[in-house]
Order: C-alpha cells, then structure tokens, then sequence
C-alpha cells in the first residue's frame, strides 16, 4: 500500500481538487473521503467508509460490529481499483486502528492519508517518503482561482490584469486562494476587485497573515442573513461531518430564514443560502447523494476558528468549555464527556438559553429533567445519543421550541404535554420502540416529521405546511383525505399502504405535485406513479412492494414521463418486462436504476434502441425470471458502472455491453453461469465486457 503524506497548511484544498478532476474520477470508481479530526470513534469512520462506497442501508451498516465493518469493506473493496483519502490524522494509533480494514494486496489503488505529524506520515508506510506540499506555482496559483471564481473557470477579458495581485496576496496557499475566489465571485465589476483587493489589506489581524487577512474580508463581506448562518458552525467540533439538512433546518428553526415575497418556503432560502456559502469557498461538500443533492458539508479549521472567535466575542454561541458567565448564554453545544461533566456541574442553571445541542459520537446518560429544566425561552433542543427512555411532561411548558430530536435516545413514549407545543417546527425521533400520543398531531405549524419505524399519524389532522414525512403508516389519515391537503409535502416515505389505500393515494399523489423524494411500500402501489407527468420536481422514487395494475390507456404521453426524475429504485414490484422498455426507458433525466427481488417478471427483458439516455448506474439483482437481456443498439450509451447479482436464470451477457465505451465498473456476484463465461481468454462473453477498466467477480 502506498500512502501519500501531506505534511503542511492546506493539504485539504489541494487534495479535494486533485480528486475532483474528471480523469482521477475515471480511474478510480470507488472513492471516499474520510474526516478523521483529533476525536472520532472507529465505528464512525468505518460508518463513513462503507456508507461512501457500498450501496447499504443505515440499519444494515448498525446492526454490524467493529470487525464485521472492517471483514466486509476489505471483501468490498478486494479487486476494485478504490481511492479513500483519509484526511486529517492526528496520531499513529488513529491510523494502526482503520489500517486493517483495507486489503492487503491490490493493484492500482491508493489509500491516501493527510497529516500535519511527521511520525504519523513516516509510520503509516515506512518504504515510501512522506510529501511535503509545496506552495503553489504561479500559474496553478491562477487556474485554482479561476475555477473557484467563474463558474466557467474562464477569467474575462476585462479582469484579467488582476491575476498578479491576487497571486502575490494568496502566496500560493489553495485556503487562501479558494476563499478570495468566493469572496470575489458574486463581483463583476474592475472597480469592485479593487476596492476588495485594497481591503484585504486593511482588515483587521494580530499578524501580517494574508490568510488570515483574507478569511477575515470574507466572513466581513457576508450579508447579514449569512453572517449568522457561518456563525452557527461556532457549535461543531472540528472535523465534524455535518448533515446539510440538519444544518438547514436548525437554521429555520434559529429565526434565521424567513420566508420572502416570491413565494419560496424557508426551506427554499436555507439551501439557498448553504449554497451561497459553499460557491463562497466558507464551507466545502462533505458528500452528496445519489441524486446530486448535498448530503453534508464540513468547515476547514481556520474558518472554524474565524467563527467560533466571531461567535463568542458576540455571545452568539459557546462551547460549554468556553470561558464565561452562563447566565448570558444563548445557544451551547455539547460535544464530549468532559462537556457534560461541566454542564452538569453548572447545576443546569442557564436562565436565557435558546439552543441546547448535544454533538456526540457515543450514548451519554442524563437525567431528563436536566435537558429542559428552566429553559422557558428554548427553541431548539438537539439531544443527539442522550440516553433518555421518556420525556417530563414539563416538555409542554417550552412553548417556543421549534426544533426536538431525540436521535438515539431510546425514548419509549411521549407526553401528551407534548401538544403544547404549538411552535414546533421539526421533530425527530430515532429509536427502538416509541408511542406518539394523539395530542400530537394538532400541532400545525409541523414542517419535519421524521422517526425510524412505521407511525400512524391521527386522521383529520390538519398540517397544510408539512415538508418532510418520513417513515409514516398508510391507513385511515390517507383515506379521509389528511395527506391529500398535504401540499407543501418535498419528501414522503409512506409504508404498509394496502388496496383499501388507494383512492386516496391516488388523490393525493394527483396533488402533491411538489414532491422530489418519494418512498413507498406495502401491498398494492399506485402503479400510475411511474408514468406520471404530474411530478416535475420529482428527482428520487423507490417503489418496494406489488404494483397494481397499470393503465396504461389513461396515460396521457403529450407530456415527458417524471421528467427530472434521476434515481428509481424497485424491489418486489413485479413490473411487465414490456413496462421497461415503454416507460422507463424513456425517462429522460434517468441516472440511476435498481431492480431488484422480482422488480421485473417475464424472462425477456429488452433495453430497446436509444433507451435510458441518461443512465450511469445500473444494478440488476435476484430477478428469478430473467433468462435473456438484450441492450439494443444506442441503449444506455452513459453506463459507468453495472452491477449484476443472483439472477440465476440468465444465460448469457448482452451482446450490446460491448458497445458501451463509457463503462468503468462491471460487478458480478453469485450467478456461476455468468461467472464461468467472462472468465478471462476462454470465457464466451469475455469479450463483451474486455474493454471495462475494473471487472469485479464474487461468489
């Protein structure tokens, strides 16, 4: 194994850019980042490993311990040309503890580790020097900065005598580079660039700094609404991977989004201004899902520092280890053992305290009372893995509170107090088994409603401003129509829907023409969903369960199927063969398919000519029925990566797979009849699949 050791300021910037080109994509279709920071768990970063590179579901990746996650991301990755960056370790022992998880023999990967410790870089492979990145060249100075700053990486004409100045300012570090590039983004002017340029050196700094200097213009340039966004991060630790809706709805939840003129709900702006902050350089992307959506975002060291010095200096927000009197506190976060101890001792006396976060990576135990205990002006409680089995009924009393999760808390029910809460925004709960009480759903200003196992929400309720309602139960309040007046609904996941369901499914999908993440189960789906014209916001669809009977002579084709459609996933559906190639084939923005557990019957299954345009990503798994596979010709010319399992039925690979040039990954497991013709120089399809870069075969 050949680690790569980076050894001074900005490795992060560099790294994240050398792996964003194109051709470094190519060549390695299996990659991941991984934030280490100076506290972690190994639990956490194998999380992190296996939910970047394999295709899991959350509770299957919780359910394993430490030395199955590491047996199976080595299985994983053993024969993939793989790229993990493991940025950011601090001691020896933090990389002994991951190293066993990769393989111990493999061609053409890299498992690159950034650090600023020369014994961790000279440790982690002794037979290879450690590199020591040097400041950056002139002209990469210039090109990092134009593709930070245009959104077409091309300086115009009118701008481009700058180039020298702004080199000499950045002295060649990406940090210093990327976030004068943001800063100057949104400025078209020459006259702008000047006045920007001359306050850098002006801005106020201990030291000569330029970095500094430029972090601090940057963070004096955001607009107001932004300024208290960028403070928020005050409250992560360093290296925290942070979920970008949590993030975005803590912020609603803060006072600072409001909805505007133009019709745009709050959660509109929040991802607005998260974008805002990343195309600013202040944040970068953590990972975005398959969809292309931000999935989480992370915060260099120094902004952080820039922010939690901003924060505390306006009593914005304080780590409990902070310095200072408690009794001004407004929002505390809480991110070790050493944290709850000092809050316990405080004796929970924090008398103006809106914002009481917990940011753990393991179970702490506290009393309940504790969490709420005087906080008569709280609008968010974040009690993320406090072991806690119920909720006081005093609860009630927080009237203001707009934010509750309760994310591995092992709650088991809820007061009924809990109605009072006539402000609250968002709810989550995470848990094993939990009752939710019927005065519950009165409370309509509900914008998230998000638990992990199956809830019944009460008939008639009334929640018209509802955004997200993740793992609900189909029954009564779909009939009576509740759901159908759901209309601000972006993100449903509905289970256990049965016939008796239907009607009133059908009404409300008729309706709920805002939706762009949609997940259903049970007995008898609304087949019609997969021919709709009706959802042109909708970006995710996954359908596991029987469909009823499609009609298709009410399908209406004057208008394009699910046209912004990207990701469908369908298990157990039982969709006609013929389906596919009449509908499914024709989605036009279509870039990732799954079929899996008779997601398809009738043992033909044809990709017909000009078929899935736009599919990069196809996996095909336990369709029993499946004898031949025909890939017409100008069918799926996108493929990058194909995946095939237990479809033991099929004779033989398309011959079309030949003709796919764009095809970087092909994985086969099980299916031996399959397995004994690709094998290499006398298998019958080898030739088929010759020209893919990486061909992954296991039993």
């Amino acid at each position: 194994m050949k680690c790569l050791s980076l050894t001074t300021i900005s490795k992060s910037s560099r790294i994240s850019y050398v792996i964003s080109i194109q051709a470094v994509k190519d060549h390695f279709p299996c990659r991941a980042w991984i934030n280490v920071s100076q506290s972690y768990t190994a639990t956490e970063l194998l999380t992190n490993i296996m939910m970047q590179t394999m295709d899991l579901e959350n509770n299957q990746i919780w359910e394993m311990d430490e030395e199955e996650m590491k047996n199976e991301i080595r299985e994983h990755l053993e024969g993939t040309r793989f790229l993990v960056v493991m940025d950011d370790i601090w001691k020896v022992s933090d990389w002994e503890t991951i190293n066993t998880a990769f393989p111990e023999e493999y061609t053409a990967s890299r498992v690159l580790l950034t650090t600023r410790k020369m014994d961790v870089a000279e440790t982690a492979d002794p037979d290879s020097p450690p590199h020591h990145l040097k400041l950056l060249e002139s002209e990469e100075s210039w090109t990092l900065f134009c593709k930070n700053a245009f959104s077409n990486a091309c300086c115009p004409p009118h701008l481009q005598h700058f180039q020298d100045k702004i080199i000499q300012k950045c002295g060649g570090l990406p940090l210093a580079i990327v976030v004068l590039a943001g800063l100057l983004r949104r400025k078209h002017e020459a006259q702008e660039w000047i006045q920007t340029l001359e306050r850098i050196s002006h801005a106020p700094n201990k030291t000569d700094d330029q970095t500094h200097k430029i972090l601090v213009l940057s963070y004096i340039d955001l607009p107001h609404h932004l300024k208290s966004c960028f403070l928020y991060f005050a409250a992560f630790p360093e290296g925290y991977d942070i979920d970008a809706d949590r993030l975005m709805r803590l912020w609603i939840a803060e006072g600072f989004v409001r909805s505007d003129l133009e019709g745009r709900t709050m959660e509109d702006l929040a991802e607005m201004y998260l974008i805002e902050l990343i195309n600013r350089c202040m944040i970068q992307v953590g990972r975005r899902n398959e969809i292309g959506s931000v999935v989480s975002v992370r915060i260099h060291d120094l902004l952080l520092d820039l922010a939690r010095y901003e924060a505390r200096k306006l009593n914005f927000c304080r780590s409990i280890s902070d310095k200072g009197d408690s009794t001004d506190l407004r929002r505390l976060s809480i991110t070790d053992d050493e944290g709850v101890h000092q809050y316990t001792s405080l004796g929970f006396s924090i008398p103006k305290l809106r914002s009481f976060l917990f940011l753990l990576t393991y179970d702490v135990d506290m009393p309940s009372k504790s969490m709420i205990h005087g906080f008569k002006f709280l609008r968010v409680l974040d009690l993320l893995r406090v072991y806690i089995e119920s909720l006081p009924s005093e609860i009630g009393d927080l009237i203001l509170l707009r934010y509750l999760a309760l994310s591995l808390s092992h709650v088991k029910e809820l007061p009924s107090s809990i109605g009072n809460l006539c402000h609250l925004q968002t709810f989550i709960l995470v848990g094993d088994e939990f009752r939710i009480p019927d005065s519950f759903w009165k409370i309509q200003t509900l914008r998230h409603f998000m638990v992990d196992l199956p809830i019944e929400p009460k008939a008639g309720c009334c929640l018209k401003d509802m955004h997200t309602m993740r793992e609900v139960q189909s029954g009564e309040w779909v009939r009576d129509g509740s759901l159908e007046r759901m209309r601000n609904l972006r993100r449903l996941g509905l289970y256990q829907i049965s016939s008796s369901d239907s009607k009133g499914l059908d009404n409300a999908l008729g309706r709920l023409n805002r939706l762009v993440w949609l997940e259903m189960g049970g007995h008898a789906l609304p087949a019609n969903i997969l021919c709709s014209s009706n959802h042109p916001h909708l970006r995710y669809l996954d359908l596991r369960g029987p469909l009823e009977r499609l009609h298709t002579d009410n399908i209406h084709h004057d208008a394009p199927f699910l046209p912004n459609l990207a990701s469908l996933n369908l298990a157990m559906t039982r969709l006609e063969s013929d389906d596919v190639s009449s509908i499914l084939a024709t989605l036009p923005n279509l870039e990732r398919l799954t079929l899996k557990d008779e997601a398809v019957v009738g043992s033909v299954l044809v990709f017909p000519k000009g078929g899935f345009p736009r599919l990069q990503y196809l996996s095909l798994g336990t369709l029993q029925d499946l004898e031949e596979w025909r890939v017409e010709e100008g069918a799926i010319p996108c493929l990058r990566e194909l995946r095939l399992w237990d479809c033991d039925n099929l004779r033989m690979l398309p011959e079309g797979l030949r003709g796919l040039t764009q095809l970087k990954l092909f994985k086969l497991i099980g299916m031996p009849v399959i397995k004994r013709r690709i094998e290499n120089d006398n298998g019958d399809d080898y030739y088929k699949i010759q020209h893919v870069p990486s061909i992954k075969i296991k039993d």
